[in-house]
């Protein structure tokens, strides 16, 4: 971000004008006034202002700042907005918003796109890719540049909180710090496609400061219906050729791949990594007295055990009925059905973090409900780091005799690198084999969690979000979200409508799945 003072400083200089393509510096949700730059158009009077005699030192100063802004992303979204414009006109404006927004320096030889599912074939479209990876590189004649290009379900966005829609997302740096093992054939970034689970693996800073980096793993999208292939990821190599008939960049090889890792600025410094979740809790922590696996069968209330459905079958309805009286229009926005989620906890958790009081469904207003969202996801952090676990309710309530108030709960809390891993991992979680898979064991805790309502502008700002660093989001779908193209600056991310899942190579406690709306996990890159 450009000091306000510096911009004064540069504004001031004689009346200089640097012309050029314009960059908005800003960050998502915020728009700052451009500033432009590229070749020197500076007017005679600058000599006779002090401070402005080295116009050649503050080109550079003001080049080397501008290349701190290495990510954009320009969300779409809804397709059908653009339905009055061609794809060849709606490709020409996403690569011109790229330009405007994206600056590079020289050592930066590596880019990664991602594109929202319904936009996967583009990433086969060689003339848009060179038209897009050109508009953020330098005149480089000779210089290689490795791409790595992938389709996810959707892109990030911000106004005011969190959404997702469609859209585009580019990453631009050094390929040895942001794409490793990108080309090393026979590593466990294979290059032989196939129908096996296919994802991109994120390495974010730790949920403390100097704590162990995180893998975010995000499913990529099925483009089936769009590409014909049941995902998109490739790696390409592209290159200025002189010889070539078009100039500019053109691809000088490109193979399919079915996972990849990136390295996102800052996940090895000593900043750290915020999980946002829009959720509301509607029950205190009960102790678990029975369960087996993924099966959660009995809580303790009070001082006895309880069937571990009863408290939901009574707030569940309670609560949607409370939201449709509030609701602002005839239709039941508030209406079900909602999502439920477990947070199981370890005993010692739940002394150790401050645990958010559930809703009050009796006394219920709406504002109240972003409020201990707010609270929610400022406890989460530490939660996860702790070894907590988010897990989505499958099925369960009713029964009667033995299965009375069952809940089965997602056994997914890592995402199964190979088809068999998924029947495995529920056999090792039912027999108490898998301790890091987050077997409900009687004596640990858990607490109930819903969706929140969709926010209203009064409610929208209570959810703390970007600076004005580089912003990088993984997360879940959902949200609503403008209608409009929008260019975010200095924000990168992924959007999965299955859900992101996260781990820890370092700290073996760190596993659980983010798949409730809105879910995200953060991070700001420092400054270099």
């Amino acid at each position: 971000m450009l000091p306000a003072n510096f911009l004064r400083r540069v504004a001031g200089c004689g009346g200089g004008v640097i012309g050029g393509r314009a960059l908005s510096s800003s960050f998502p949700g915020r728009r700052v006034v451009s500033v432009t730059h590229g070749h020197s158009h500076i007017s005679s009077s600058h000599k006779s202002h002090h401070g402005c005699h080295n116009i050649g030192q503050q080109r550079r100063m003001i080049q080397s700042l501008l290349a701190r802004h290495k990510c954009v992303t320009v969300g779409l979204g809804s397709l059908e907005l653009s339905s009055s414009m061609s794809t060849a006109e709606l490709k020409k404006r996403v690569i011109s918003a790229v330009a405007q927004s994206l600056r590079v320096s020289s050592t930066d030889d590596a880019a990664v796109v991602l594109v929202s599912r319904s936009l996967a074939p583009w990433l086969e479209d060689q003339a848009f890719m060179a038209g897009l990876l050109e508009a953020t590189t330098s005149d480089e004649t000779g210089r290689e540049l490795s791409v790595l290009s992938a389709a996810v379900d959707e892109v990030p966005r911000f106004q005011g909180a969190p959404s997702s829609s469609e859209g585009l997302s580019v990453l631009r740096g050094s390929s040895t710090r942001v794409l490793p093992g990108l080309w090393e054939v026979g590593s466990n970034q294979t290059f032989s496609p196939s129908q096996q689970p296919s994802f991109l693996e994120l390495r974010l800073p730790g949920l403390q400061p100097k704590a162990e980096p995180l893998q975010v793993t995000v499913p990529l999208a099925n483009t089936i219906f769009t590409t014909g292939k049941s995902h998109a990821l490739f790696a390409s190599k592209w290159r200025h050729d002189p010889a070539a008939a078009r100039k500019g960049l053109s691809m000088a090889a490109s193979v399919e791949k079915t996972t990849q890792t990136i390295l996102l600025p800052g996940y090895d410094q000593s900043s750290a990594s915020t999980v946002y979740t829009a959720l509301v809790p509607v029950t205190r922590p009960h102790k678990i007295v029975a369960g087996l696996g993924n099966i959660l069968r009995q809580v303790e209330v009070g001082v006895k055990p309880e069937p571990a459905s009863k408290e939901l079958e009574a707030i569940i309805p309670a609560l949607l009925k409370k939201r449709l009286e509030h609701s602002e229009s005839d239709e039941l926005t508030y209406s079900g059905p909602v999502g439920v989620w477990a947070l199981i906890m370890p005993e010692g958790a739940v002394d150790q973090f401050p645990i958010p009081n559930p809703l009050d469904v009796q006394n219920y207003d709406p504002s109240s409900e972003w409020d201990l969202v707010h609270q929610t996801s400022q406890a989460m952090d530490g939660l996860i780091a702790a070894g907590c676990q988010v897990r989505k309710i499958l099925s369960g309530g009713g029964g009667w005799g033995l299965k009375q108030g069952l809940l089965s709960l997602d056994p997914n809390t890592r995402y199964a690198r190979e088809e068999h891993e998924d029947m495995e991992s529920f056999i090792r979680s039912f027999k108490r084999e898998d301790a890091i898979g987050g077997i409900v064991t009687p004596g640990s805790y858990v607490q109930f969690f819903t969706e929140a309502i969709p926010p209203s502008e009064k409610t929208r700002l209570k959810l703390a979000w970007p600076s004005d660093r580089p912003t990088f989001a993984i997360g879940t779908s959902g949200g609503k979200t403008s209608e409009e193209v929008e260019t975010f600056p200095d924000l990168f991310g992924a959007v999965s409508s299955e859900g992101v899942y996260i781990s820890s190579e370092e700290n073996a406690a760190i596993t659980t799945k983010l798949d409730a709306p809105q879910s995200y996990v953060v991070s700001h890159a420092s400054e270099e």
